[in-house]
């Protein structure tokens, strides 16, 4: 099985989410793993889990929803 790591980056700061990892938080405040400042993220948007070979993305009951590409999930 190949086993492949997400890298999210933002301006000066990079993640790397290997395979192994647990779960990283996204959102505007400071005690996230990946800080986005910006009006429409909330102070704690969602979160990445690693599930055995899937990587799940869980909105954190952000007040403008999650959007991919244009789309909410």
């Amino acid at each position: 099985m190949i086993q492949r790591k997400l890298i999210l980056s933002h301006h000066d700061k990079e993640i790397e989410f290997l395979p192994g990892s647990g779960t990283f938080t996204i959102g505007r405040a400071k005690d996230n793993d990946l800080v986005l400042n910006f009006d429409y993220v909330s102070r704690y948007h969602g979160r990445m889990v690693r599930e055995k070979d899937k990587l799940i993305y869980v909105d954190r009951y952000s007040t403008n929803g999650t959007y991919i590409a244009l789309f909410r999930i």
